[in-house]
């Protein structure tokens, strides 16, 4: 049903339904307010006793969060900074209270983000952000990666990175709020909020503002894949179609692709009906923390890093 809602929005943004748009737009006003009325009234922010950066995006659907927040941890674990993750758990159940995540948590509990991050760092997942970044700091993280949250203000920020899709933004973004358009506020309020902004875009970005820089979502590896071998491709992420283009730029040759639901928890007759086309099969790093462990072996992983150019 989710996954229906967010397609008939996405064919909403990008019609000409003159009548269903003047429906809506008193809705995205109510909505705005209600933003300005939590996030500054509402909502008090509070210092943690660790440097916090937060990264987060203006528009709803993926844009790339994760793997910023991983190459950024990468980066300052190789200068000795004891870094930790924090996340909402996207895609598992709701947890009580804040929870440090293992590699041994079943991926349906914490979701595939936390399960992904917690391979880089360690990683804690709460509907309350401030307690979650608290329990990192009591166990010893100079640095807290917080994975979204740029519309959260419960927690002061000390950095703040703002993704924006540059290929999305040129293509059907409206510039309008939810639900009449993607934007969970208006781009630029979220421009103000950050200290930092970052286009993920394989198109030269034009801009005046100096904190602007374009980042590259690429293969991981440099090692090439063999053009004889075809694709098929499926994943249940938030843009599917970036991950395509990044494969075919890479070197892939895509046969076949199958999207499924964003955070869509795979079953066993799921893969086997896709090993039924014949193809080799590949999917991403996130994906992959979902299949069922005794099909695994037969699905090619492709990781994906972020690249600032």
């Amino acid at each position: 049903m989710k996954n229906k809602l967010h397609h008939l929005a996405k064919a909403l943004w990008v019609s000409d339904n003159i009548f269903a748009k003047l429906m809506l737009y008193p809705f995205c006003t109510i909505y705005f307010l209600l933003h300005l009325i939590i996030f500054y009234m509402i909502s008090t922010p509070r210092r943690v006793p660790a440097f916090v950066v937060c990264v987060g995006n203006v528009t709803v659907g993926g844009v790339g969060k994760t793997q910023c927040c991983i190459t950024l941890a990468k980066q300052l674990q190789e200068n000795g900074v004891a870094v930790s993750f924090v996340t909402r758990g996207y895609g598992g159940a709701k947890c009580r209270g804040v929870r440090h995540v293992s590699q041994n948590d079943d991926v349906c509990v914490v979701g595939d983000e936390a399960k992904l991050l917690c391979n880089v760092a360690d990683t804690f997942i709460s509907q309350n952000r401030y307690a979650a970044c608290i329990e990192a700091a009591k166990q010893g993280a100079d640095v807290v990666i917080m994975d979204d949250g740029l519309q959260n203000n419960d927690v002061i920020k000390d950095y703040s990175i703002l993704l924006i899709d540059g290929g999305r933004y040129a293509n059907w973004h409206n510039g309008q709020l939810l639900p009449l358009g993607p934007l969970r506020e208006p781009l630029w309020l979220a421009k103000m909020k950050a200290n930092t902004i970052i286009y993920i875009s394989n198109n030269d970005i034009m801009d005046d503002d100096q904190n602007i820089a374009r980042g590259i979502i690429c293969a991981a590896s440099d090692i090439k894949p063999d053009p004889s071998v075809e694709y098929h491709v499926f994943c249940g992420i938030g843009n599917p179609e970036r991950f395509i283009d990044t494969l075919v730029l890479s070197g892939y040759n895509v046969a076949k692709t199958t999207f499924f639901p964003d955070h869509y928890m795979y079953k066993s007759s799921d893969i086997m009906e896709l090993l039924s086309f014949g193809y080799q099969l590949i999917t991403t790093s996130k994906d992959a923390t979902k299949i069922p462990k005794d099909l695994a072996e037969q699905i090619e992983v492709f990781d994906v890093k972020l690249k600032i150019v």
